[in-house]
Formats: structure tokens, C-alpha cells, sequence
């Protein structure tokens, strides 16, 4: 993996700026987190990381394989959470998800969360460099 922002050595004026965007949707033919099956829920994460393994062709291979969170150790779910690349909500649902980042972490997309697909898009200004969906 690249170095994230925080990694960045070059020296600057101690000023960092950040923003983040959130975008949500849910998806039509699937019933909302509280009436989603198990087997919906698995046919949505497969369905979105298919969507997003297509089109990631077309941009150069983008993000990273998904992530199975229910395999992630507790440690790497707190560190997660603390680069808020994912919610607590997230984190509590015993159903299946899916998780998808790219290399430097600024973007990320989870699947089957309180909405049915939301994106974190981390926008980091640090000196003369923007962190921002660059892979």
C-alpha cells in the first residue's frame, strides 16, 4: 500500500485541512437493512464488488480487492473505525458486507451498512499536496 497523508514527510507549515464527503443510495430491488435477508445481503455485496471490479478496468484498477470484514482481526476493525473508513453501524451488523478501499485509503465503500451502499471520499489538504482519490 502507498503512503496515506499522514505518512507524508515532507515538511510544510503544520496545517492540514480536511474534508470528507459521504454519499449514500440504496439500491431499488433490495429491502432496507431491517428486512434484508442474509441471502439479499450476499447477493448485493457479490452485486456492487462485481459493479466496482468492472469498472475498475476502466480506471486503472482503482480499488482493491473487497475486504471481508467479518475475517479482519478486532485490531485492524478499531483501526478502521478510528480512520473513519468505517461506521460502528457497520461494524455491529451480522449480516453480509462488503468493503472495498483504495491504495491510499482516502476512498472507501461499504456495502450493506445502514444505507445499502455508502461512500467515504477523504479529501486531505497538506501543504502544497491534495490527497484525494489519487491511486
Amino acid at each position: 500500500m502507498e503512503a496515506v497523508w499522514y505518512q507524508d514527510e515532507r515538511t510544510d507549515d503544520g496545517q492540514i485541512l480536511s474534508s470528507r464527503i459521504r454519499l449514500a443510495r440504496n439500491v431499488r430491488k433490495y429491502p432496507f437493512q431491517s428486512k434484508l435477508t442474509t441471502e439479499d445481503a450476499r447477493h448485493m455485496v457479490q452485486e456492487t464488488t462485481d459493479a466496482i471490479n468492472n469498472e475498475r478496468q476502466a480506471v486503472n484498477r482503482l480499488f482493491h480487492p473487497p475486504i471481508d470484514i467479518a475475517s479482519v482481526s478486532v485490531t485492524e476493525r478499531k483501526v478502521f473505525l478510528e480512520k473513519h473508513i468505517v461506521s460502528p453501524e457497520f461494524l455491529k451488523i451480522d449480516k453480509p458486507r462488503g468493503l472495498m478501499l483504495t491504495s491510499d485509503q482516502n476512498v472507501s465503500v461499504m456495502v450493506n451498512e445502514e444505507d445499502h451502499i455508502r461512500i467515504h471520499i477523504l479529501l486531505i489538504l497538506r501543504g502544497d499536496s491534495i490527497y484525494a482519490f489519487r491511486s
